[in-house]
């Protein structure tokens, strides 16, 4: 990226010096409950991690070097693709983080960066496609490009003890020492699921790959403000496993929203439905009582298959003081724009789930 003719403005991959100016700034905006110091050490520490590295980038807008107008980070990463002509890997990136010093707001800045920064993701970056997560509704960033997904997810919340009320197929703690293998096992089925031939019309189908490095990003974020927060240590349970070990999901516990977010519910045997109902209704059930444990009552499932849905709904029929409703989001709301701004409006979005949002 280079200067942009006739206004002094350049945009460019930050420096290490604006990296910190970049963080410190928009503490300010994302910060709380914990420190500016907290979140910049936050930050800094997940831009080290197997998921970042030298596929993370910041972008900056500025004049002066010690001065960021405007700024936002691009992860590149995996997608399955499958059409007509067979299935494939290609390179996507996700957006995050865009901010605007309050001093230039309203003046375009944010849409200046975005834009360059989608020429550069067609053009150099490589990118197929491009995805990021508004938190201020769907018009703004569909107006630059990116088109507003689905914001369907499943709410379960509950206020009693769920332990013994059930007989239920057991589940037990899913540890650290387990994500890296399941993860690739998950990983191997998806491709599976997206080398079948597809139907014949013209969707496109996408995916993110649910790789450990993605996973495992969350899952430092959340020890990170785990500590900053309660000075907890890292947690010992990170998900629910079916004793079969066919069926699992991996969770998020957002401290500052006071969620437990699944990121992913993984059930190998697809056509093995009564089976994997049963055995989602026992791994929620089990999520329900771990986030009781950390004084978080409320579970989210973004955009829940069949199979999850129809477990929401035996939870609340069969646990006394549970509830379990569908709803639409109007924050964190997906959207994606493909390369050249092709049209988007055949693009499906398979797998919508938590462990993609960054």
């Amino acid at each position: 990226m280079t200067p942009l003719d006739n206004t002094g403005l350049i945009v460019r991959q930050a420096s290490k010096q604006q990296l910190d100016l970049v963080w410190t700034l928009n503490a300010e905006a994302w910060a709380a409950p914990i420190s500016t110091e907290d979140h910049v050490a936050r930050e800094r520490f997940l831009s080290q991690q197997g998921l970042t590295g030298e596929k993370w980038r910041t972008f900056v807008l500025f004049r002066e070097e010690d001065e960021i107008i405007a700024s936002c980070e691009a992860f590149q990463k995996e997608i399955l693709v499958s059409e007509r002509n067979g299935f494939r890997k290609e390179r996507g990136y996700a957006i995050a983080s865009v901010y605007t010093h309050p001093r230039y707001r309203r003046r375009g800045m944010a849409g200046l960066l975005l834009g360059n920064l989608a020429e550069w993701m067609d053009g150099e970056g490589g990118g197929f496609l491009s995805v990021l997560y508004s938190d201020i509704g769907k018009t703004y960033y569909e107006k630059l490009g990116w088109t507003p997904y689905s914001t369907r997810q499943l709410v379960l919340q509950s206020r009693t003890d769920m332990s013994a009320e059930a007989d239920l197929p057991e589940s037990y703690q899913l540890r650290d020492a387990l994500i890296e293998g399941l993860c690739e096992e998950d990983l191997e089925a998806l491709e599976k699921e997206f080398a079948q031939p597809v139907e014949s019309d013209d969707h496109i189908y996408i995916a993110f790959t649910p790789t450990a490095h993605q996973i495992q990003w969350h899952l430092v974020r959340e020890d990170h403000m785990a500590k900053a927060l309660f000075g907890r240590e890292k947690a010992a349970c990170r998900g629910a496993i079916a004793k079969s070990r066919r069926a699992w999901l991996i969770w998020y516990f957002d401290f500052v929203e006071k969620k437990c977010k699944i990121q992913r519910i993984v059930l190998l045997d697809k056509h093995e439905r009564e089976r994997n109902v049963s055995e989602i209704v026992s791994l929620l059930c089990f999520t329900q009582q771990e986030a009781r444990r950390r004084n978080i009552e409320r579970v989210i499932v973004w955009n829940p298959c069949d199979e999850v849905e129809e477990a929401g709904r035996l939870l609340a029929a069969n646990f006394g003081g549970t509830v379990a409703k569908i709803e639409e989001r109007d924050s964190s709301i997906p959207a994606l724009r493909r390369r050249n701004d092709e049209a988007t409006e055949k693009v499906v979005w398979k797998h919508n789930e938590y462990y993609a949002w960054c």
